[in-house]
């Protein structure tokens, strides 16, 4: 028999996505809140260098929303699944639309961190919940295309989000935060279509308070989360990386990449206002030229890989990193710079797809969830030590900071090149395909 939450809410068998009120909902509800939240990543930058100048504890404030997913993840999950996925979302949108105004009322750095921090919180619940609603607005046989939908959904935003923040930030850094408000409570109305009994089903709550039960036993656990971090975890993804030298070469290579993408949340619009300082929306267009540089790299990444994965993975990373001092050397304008930023993307978006296919070829099915479950939480915090130091470097010199993400990007990819640039180990039969030949 059907359960309950499944009838009548999802549409009916067979029918249209267009049909599915619940779903237009969600991915409706996500296109806003992603909007709000790119806006927000867009504004703040922009709002700290035009307040404060460049200043070393800059980084920090943007570091601090990376805190509460890094910490207390897990437990973030744990509570989702015990307060319900649909309040949880929905408490999100609130908390984030409520916060945002403040930035602009801020007139220490303490009180911009303090403020990032809540809504680095607040976002660590909403992409938690709304997965979760996922399930429970599809009926089976339609995950297909309602997925695509969402993915859509999730996509757009980084597109539309930071060009609306480069029109917006012309008129007053305070309306692309207000304009994030309105995004953001819109976002948690279009959750109130989905019922309670839609949103979480009485199975799904008796086994949210158990879990939550724990979570509360060990929330206060700072320890623990620090032991996983810092000892548990790496040890255990060595040992899922033993004897596999591209894995393993793969795998360090994304945490410093991690690293120096956390140096450029800092240092790209740095470079826009140093040299473009009456055009402070160019960083805006900036970042929206790198999604559509990513777009297009995940297109073509299949086919240019065939021509030479060992080729293809090198040459890309490298031309990613020569994009950042020519961005700041070469005497060209802002259109200039924007088709440079968006070769960024197109080369990023290619390694990103060699890296994810060869680690799901390396690891195999059975391994791949607790491959990128022990590897996440690490490259949150290689982000987050990055962010932390870029405000310290661009306070040194725009040029000595652009020479440290170089590096970021070319060290690992010269350090490694003996197991990058052998086309052998490209090719070699993964660790589990041979213990199962063997076996």
């Amino acid at each position: 028999m059907a359960r309950r939450h499944e009838v009548a809410e999802a549409g009916p068998a067979g029918g249209s996505w267009r049909e599915n009120r619940p779903l237009m909902s969600l991915a409706g509800s996500l296109l806003l809140v992603r909007t709000a939240g790119t806006l927000i990543g867009v504004g703040l930058p922009l709002l700290l260098i035009d307040r404060f100048g460049f200043t070393a504890d800059l980084g920090l404030v943007l570091a601090a929303q990376l805190i509460p997913s890094i910490l207390f993840g897990t437990a973030i999950g744990d509570a989702v699944a015990s307060w319900g996925a649909r309040r949880c979302a929905v408490g999100s949108s609130l908390t984030a639309g409520a916060v945002a105004p403040f930035l602009t009322l801020a007139t220490q750095l303490w009180q911009l961190q303090l403020l990032a921090l809540v809504l680095g919180l607040a976002f660590s619940f909403g992409q938690p919940a709304r997965m979760a609603l996922r399930s429970r607005v599809m009926k089976a046989g339609s995950e297909l295309s309602g997925n695509g939908m969402l993915v859509t959904a999730n996509r757009i935003p980084a597109l539309l989000g930071p060009a609306m923040a480069a029109v917006l930030f012309q008129a007053g850094a305070v309306w692309v935060f207000l304009t994030a408000t309105l995004l953001s409570v819109v976002s948690a109305l279009l959750l109130t279509v989905l019922n309670k009994g839609a949103a979480e089903p009485r199975s799904d709550r008796a086994a949210g308070r158990a879990r939550g039960a724990f979570a509360k036993r060990g929330a206060g656990q700072l320890k623990s989360v620090l032991t996983y971090l810092f000892a548990t975890s790496p040890r255990q993804l060595a040992e899922v990386m033993r004897g596999d030298r591209m894995l393993t070469a793969l795998t360090l290579h994304a945490f410093v990449w991690m690293f120096a993408i956390g140096l450029s949340r800092l240092l790209l619009p740095a470079v826009t206002l140093e040299r473009f300082p009456d055009n402070e929306g160019l960083y805006g267009y900036v970042v929206a030229a790198i999604g559509v540089g990513g777009i297009l790299g995940g297109m073509c990444a299949a086919r240019l890989a065939r021509l030479g994965t060992a080729q293809a993975y090198v040459g890309f990373s490298l031309l990613d990193a020569a994009c950042w001092p020519l961005a700041v050397l070469l005497p060209v304008g802002a259109p200039g710079v924007i088709g440079l930023f968006l070769l960024t993307g197109v080369c990023e978006s290619i390694t990103t797809v060699i890296y994810y296919s060869e680690v799901q070829r390396r690891v195999g099915e059975h391994m791949n969830g607790r491959y990128f479950a022990l590897i996440m939480p690490l490259c949150d915090l290689a982000m987050f030590a990055g962010t932390a130091v870029s405000g310290p470097l661009v306070t040194q010199g725009l040029v000595w900071a652009v020479v440290a993400v170089v590096v970021m990007f070319v060290l690992p990819v010269l350090l490694l090149s003996r197991t990058f640039c052998d086309p052998r180990l490209w090719r070699e039969t993964p660790l589990a395909d041979k213990a199962a030949n063997a076996s």
